[in-house]
């Protein structure tokens, strides 16, 4: 389980905190766009399919999803990153709450975060300018 804070959102692209106290790992997910994140804090692990090693990333290295791409992934206990999102982001959003529906049943969070991304879809639809990013969920 990772915790995530939506930064900014549009229709083709999204820019968010992710991470976990305790660690946590799972599937990348395949996704019609590319995901880059940045780590700050810990370590992320990832295999690539078709391959037998994994690949081992730190504070200030740079983590390229490709477009359609999957990967097992490992995020260490304290592991934080800045993540951006490219491409037609609902399409993302399958995979992103498919816990929610067949594992967790957890629809709090899954309300939560889709009110977050409607707000800020909403502010990048009304605001020409994109100069508010101020949060739009307070925990």
């Amino acid at each position: 389980m990772g915790a995530a804070k939506l930064l900014y959102a549009s229709l083709t692209e999204y820019v968010l905190f992710f991470g976990s106290a305790i660690g946590t790992s799972g599937h990348s997910g395949r996704y019609w766009g590319v995901i880059i994140d940045w780590p700050f804090a810990g370590e992320f692990w990832q295999w690539e399919e078709n391959t037998i090693h994994k690949k081992v990333f730190r504070k200030g290295d740079m983590i390229l999803h490709k477009e359609w791409a999957a990967t097992g992934y490992r995020l260490q206990n304290g592991t934080w990153m800045l993540e951006h999102g490219s491409g037609f982001v609902p399409s993302f959003m399958p995979f992103a709450f498919a816990d929610s529906f067949f594992s967790t049943l957890d629809f709090i969070s899954l309300w939560r975060n889709i009110y977050a991304y409607s707000i800020q879809l909403s502010r990048a639809y009304f605001n020409s300018n994109y100069s508010n990013y101020v949060d739009c969920y307070e925990d």
